[in-house]
């Protein structure tokens, strides 16, 4: 039984030592690391308004072309019932 307990109890101190390495290793990293989630944050932003800017731009010309080709189809089926009368 005393074995188990030296066996529970080293691997309790594996596991401390590895979580405060790992601490460690993210206090050293963390300035790097807020500086890329900063940088990431910019890449998003800049990467949203483009492509709402190219969305925007798609469906007005899409709108516009929609809305010519139904006019200029309403206008020549209205003057096709015209000459007909």
């Amino acid at each position: 039984m005393e074995m188990l307990e030296q066996s529970k109890s080293k691997a309790q101190d594996i596991f401390d030592d590895f979580v405060e390495q790992l601490n460690v290793k993210y206090q050293k990293n963390r300035p790097a690391l807020k500086e890329a989630y900063k940088a990431a944050d910019k890449v998003y932003l800049s990467l949203a308004t483009a492509l709402k800017d190219t969305l925007q731009h798609t469906l007005q010309h899409t709108l516009q072309h929609t809305l010519h080709h139904t006019l200029q189809h309403t206008l020549q089926h209205t003057l096709q019932r015209l000459q007909g009368l």
